[in-house]
């Protein structure tokens, strides 16, 4: 689909002053006959998936030529349409029924405690209070995954006071937050992540010493260090999804009615996962009736000069 979408696509030409409208293109009745099992809904979500990210590098690719085409590797997300699954408690197990070809396959999920925010907007697509969307199927590190999306309600902001708190990231904690007069109220430290990455950036380096041509194609520890790899990085994330709840959780309790944001600032830890930072304190914002913003230049009175303007 990508290679379709770049042929009939237009070409730079020194006499285009800028960058023309992207021709239409229809690739599903072709995609349906490469892939006659799949269901229709699920066709027609791959292109609508392919186009968009194509659509999204076009500029890059066909204009400035600082990027390549995406590209799609295996193994990818099967995504399933909103009306071909469905979300079920069956003693208090969260079941989602998915269809695929022509049958109907029930995936048990995980539960307890552990999930307890899942688990709450899970019940929230099975009352009918959230508005599903699509669902998708995925495989990471041996295990299987299911991506649910959905409208979840908002809760209610009345009540709440205009206080806004302004969050950063700093170079002696991960977190900072102060409020409208730069007084410092709450830091998160997770001096924990720093650790982690000098144990896990050393033990890369000892592996990659151990590669030698003694011990190629394939080392013998290749699965062992594949799997700290992927211990590593759940525990990034988990790190992430924390600091996130710590924080909103904070605003929530202090009776905040705005939250904003900058991570400007990355020197305490350069390789934590700030994206994902990011995007989970928006959609806890979201979730839980806390606006958020992005901001930049929030510089506390103790702490002048550690963060870049942009």
């Amino acid at each position: 689909m990508v290679k379709e979408l770049a042929l009939v696509d237009v070409q730079r030409d020194p006499s285009l002053a800028t960058i023309p409208k992207m021709p239409p293109t229809y690739l599903y009745p072709e995609a349906r006959k490469q892939f006659p099992t799949l269901p229709s809904q699920t066709v027609a979500a791959l292109e609508q998936a392919v186009t968009r990210a194509y659509k999204s590098k076009r500029y890059q690719v066909v204009w400035t030529c600082k990027a390549a085409l995406p590209t799609f590797r295996y193994p990818q997300p099967v995504p399933i349409h909103n009306q071909s699954w469905t979300a079920t408690l069956e003693n208090g197990t969260p079941v989602v029924t998915i269809r695929l070809g022509s049958v109907r396959s029930g995936l048990r999920l995980k539960g307890g405690p552990r999930y307890h925010r899942q688990l709450s907007a899970f019940r929230s697509i099975v009352s009918g209070e959230a508005i599903q969307g699509e669902c998708s199927v995925y495989e990471r590190g041996g295990d299987i995954f299911v991506k649910l999306v959905a409208w979840l309600p908002r809760r209610s902001s009345a009540n709440r006071p205009s206080g806004l708190l302004r969050v950063r990231s700093a170079a002696d904690a991960l977190l900072v937050a102060a409020n409208a007069k730069d007084e410092r109220l709450w830091s998160y430290h997770a001096d924990q992540i720093r650790r982690w990455v000098a144990e896990h950036r050393r033990m890369l380096q000892h592996w990659a010493d151990d590669s030698k041509f003694e011990q190629r194609p394939v080392p013998p520890f290749a699965a062992r260090r594949q799997q700290a790899s992927l211990r590593y990085h759940r525990r990034m994330n988990t790190a992430a999804d924390q600091a996130a709840a710590s924080l909103v959780g904070y605003a929530e309790r202090r009776k905040f009615a705005a939250i904003a944001y900058d991570d400007t600032e990355r020197g305490f830890c350069p390789e934590f996962v700030w994206f994902r930072l990011q995007q989970r304190i928006k959609g806890l914002c979201d979730e839980r009736g806390v606006e958020f913003t992005m901001a930049s230049g929030l510089v506390l009175a103790e702490n002048q000069g550690t963060l870049k303007s942009e």
